[in-house]
C-alpha cells in the first residue's frame, strides 16, 4: 500500500488522475470548448446587486434612528421625573436649552416664569423662586429669567417649547426700562441668544409665516449670532424675501431644519442627564401653609425701609452710599418729558413684544403678562413727570389688549418708593411679596388684584 500526504491510496491506478487534480488551481472549473463569437452578439449582462450593497447601510441607519428616538423618549421621561429638583436651581443649560422647560409644563404644580433682570437682580427670601420653593400653596415656580433678556429672545425661547405649551399657564415678566431704549443692546441679545431657540422659531410647525417673517427680520438686526449656522441664515433670507419662490425654497428647507432641531434636542438631553448624574439631594419637601399676605407685605416693607434709610428716594443704601451709577441723572421736573416720550414711541421693543404675544397666541398658551411699575419717585427726580410716565402704561395696555391676555402692571404702585430698589424697577422685598401674591392668584385661578 502506498500513501500520498498521509492519505491511504487503495488503488495505485488512480495516481495519475490524483496528481492531475492536485496540480490544478483550487475551485478551478472544467473549461468548455471555446465558442467562436457570433457577429453582432451582445455581451452578457451582469447583474449588480445594488439592494444587497445598500442593506447594511440602511440597517445601520435604522438602528441609529431607533436608538436616537429611544434615547429621546427615555431622557424625556427622566427629565419630567426630575424637573422639580432642577426648578430651584439656576442652570445655564436650562436657560439655553428646552427639554427641562418642556418638562416643567407637564408638571401641574410648577409655574414657568420667563423674564429679565427684574426676576434675578435682588436676593431676598421673598423672591418668587425662594418664596414658593417649599410649595406653600401647592405649587412652585421654575424661573427661566436672564438679565438683559428681551422680548425677541423670549419669543424664540417660547417657540422652542412646541406642543408642550398648548393650553398651559405661563408668566411673562419685564420692567418698563426696556421700552425706553431703541432696541435690545447687541451684547445683551448675544449673551442670551440660543441657536436651539432661534432654529426652533424659524422651523416651527406651529407658527405662521407672518410671525416667522417678522421675527426673522428682527433676528437679522443681530447678524453675528447667526454666523455659525448657514442653514438658519439661508432660511431667514428666504423668509425675509417673502415671495412665492422664496417661500417654496423655505419650505424645502423645513425638513432639514427640523432634523437640525432634533439633533440640538439630543445634545440638550445629554447635557441635562449629565447634570442630573452629579446633582445630589431631592426636591424640597412640600410645606403647605396659609399665607397672611397683608402681614407679609408689612414685614417686607419694614425690611425695605431699613435698606433705604440713608436717602429720600427709596434707593438701596449701598447704591446711594457708593456714589456710583444711580441709573439716572437729576433734572428739573418735566424737563425730560419730550425726550422720554420720543424714546418710548420709537422703541422697537414694542414690536418685539407684539411678536412675543403673537407667538404665545399661535402656540395656544395661557399667559399672564406681568410688568413691574415705573419707579415714579426716581423718574420724577430724573425730570420725567407723572403725566409722561402714564404714557408707558397706556401703550402697554394698548399692545397687550390686542391679544386679550391678562395684564398686571402694578400701576397703582408707581409712586410707592418701596416697591423697587432702583431706577430700573428691580424688585424690592415688598415688591416681591406683591408679585408673589399675583403669581399665587394666577396659579389658583383667583382674581388678579
Amino acid at each position: 500500500m502506498q500513501t500520498l500526504e498521509g492519505h491511504h491510496i487503495q488503488n495505485p491506478i488512480y495516481l495519475p488522475f490524483i496528481f492531475t487534480i492536485l496540480l490544478q488551481r483550487p475551485n478551478h472549473k472544467m473549461s468548455k470548448p471555446e465558442e467562436k463569437p457570433q457577429e453582432n452578439s451582445q455581451p452578457p449582462l451582469q447583474s449588480k446587486p445594488i439592494v444587497t450593497h445598500l442593506l447594511p447601510g440602511l440597517t445601520v441607519l435604522v438602528i441609529l434612528i431607533t436608538a436616537a428616538l429611544l434615547f429621546d423618549w427615555i431622557a424625556t421621561n427622566q427629565e419630567r421625573n426630575e424637573v422639580r429638583r432642577l426648578a430651584p436651581l439656576t442652570s445655564p443649560q436650562v436657560e439655553v436649552g428646552t427639554v427641562i422647560q418642556q418638562a416643567a409644563f407637564y408638571q401641574p404644580d410648577l409655574l414657568p416664569v420667563y423674564g429679565s433682570s427684574e426676576m434675578v437682580m435682588t436676593t431676598t427670601p421673598y423672591r418668587a423662586m425662594n418664596f414658593f420653593s417649599t410649595f406653600p400653596t401647592g405649587f412652585d415656580i421654575i424661573d427661566i429669567a436672564k438679565a438683559g433678556d428681551s422680548p425677541i429672545n423670549i419669543a424664540q425661547d417660547i417657540a422652542s417649547l412646541g406642543a408642550s405649551l398648548k393650553g398651559k399657564k405661563i408668566v411673562i415678566s419685564f420692567a418698563p426700562g426696556m421700552f425706553a431704549q431703541p432696541q435690545a443692546k447687541q451684547d445683551a441679545y448675544k449673551g442670551n441668544f440660543s441657536m436651539l431657540h432661534a432654529s426652533s422659531l424659524i422651523f416651527s410647525p406651529y407658527l405662521s409665516l407672518t410671525v416667522k417673517n417678522e421675527a426673522a427680520q428682527r433676528m437679522m438686526e443681530y447678524p453675528d449670532t447667526l454666523n455659525d449656522n448657514l442653514l438658519i441664515q439661508f432660511a431667514i433670507y428666504n423668509l425675509m424675501q417673502n415671495t412665492r419662490v422664496n417661500n417654496y425654497i423655505y419650505y424645502s428647507l423645513v425638513p432639514l431644519g427640523q432634523l437640525n432641531n432634533f439633533i440640538f434636542r439630543l445634545k440638550d438631553h445629554f447635557a441635562i442627564i449629565k447634570n442630573l448624574w452629579v446633582l445630589h439631594g431631592s426636591s424640597s419637601k412640600p410645606e403647605t401653609r396659609t399665607i397672611d399676605w397683608k402681614a407679609a407685605i408689612s414685614n417686607a416693607e419694614a425690611v425695605q425701609k431699613l435698606n433705604t434709610k440713608n436717602n429720600p428716594y427709596g434707593l438701596d443704601n449701598q447704591i446711594w452710599s457708593h456714589h456710583g451709577y444711580l441709573g439716572f441723572e437729576f433734572h428739573a421736573p418735566g424737563s425730560q418729558d419730550q425726550n422720554y416720550l420720543y424714546k418710548l414711541s420709537k422703541s422697537q421693543e414694542w414690536g418685539d413684544l407684539s411678536i412675543l404675544l403673537q407667538v404665545l397666541k399661535e402656540m395656544g398658551a395661557k399667559p399672564l403678562i406681568l410688568s413691574r411699575p415705573i419707579n415714579g419717585t426716581l423718574y420724577t427726580a430724573a425730570g420725567i413727570s407723572p403725566k409722561a410716565q402714564q404714557a408707558y402704561y397706556s401703550k402697554l395696555k394698548e399692545v397687550v389688549g390686542t391679544y386679550n391676555f391678562p395684564l398686571v402692571d402694578f400701576e397703582q404702585y408707581t409712586g410707592d418708593q418701596y416697591f423697587s430698589v432702583d431706577y430700573a424697577s428691580h424688585t424690592s422685598p415688598k415688591g416681591w411679596v406683591l408679585v408673589d401674591q399675583i403669581l399665587d392668584a394666577f396659579y389658583h385661578n383667583k382674581p388678579l388684584q
